[in-house]
């Protein structure tokens, strides 16, 4: 919680105020920051998504841990070792706005502490 928070208040708080006292930032360019932030952070999201080369899917997850066919077995060989890329790219789409890439990672990371 507290790193999403830091993130978030860092891309939409602090980095545009930073920008401002710089000069970088000023009206005639200020309303172009959330277009060129949202775009940065789907360029971020794309190339993780790429690097990270996920072994599991969204719906590998839910079948693994909700329903009634649910199968813990695997969660610790196989799960829980993408798990630190799923809580990455969760961040990333989280820091940047949902619009900015796939929603999945949230879900189940949400899925992940509803649990």
């Amino acid at each position: 919680g507290h790193i999403l928070d830091g993130t978030v208040k860092g891309v939409w708080n602090y980095f545009p105020q930073y920008l401002q006292k710089r000069g970088i930032l000023d009206n005639a360019v200020g309303h172009w920051y959330i277009p060129m932030t949202c775009s940065i952070g789907g360029l971020i999201m794309g190339i993780l998504s790429i690097k990270l080369k996920p072994s599991f899917v969204v719906a590998d997850f839910v079948r693994a841990l909700s329903g009634s066919d649910a199968d813990m077995s695997i969660f610790p060989t196989k799960l829980m070792p993408a798990l630190s890329n799923l809580l990455l790219l969760s961040l990333v789409t989280s820091t940047f706005g949902f619009s900015v890439g796939p929603e999945a990672p949230m879900v189940c990371a949400g899925g992940l502490v509803g649990k």
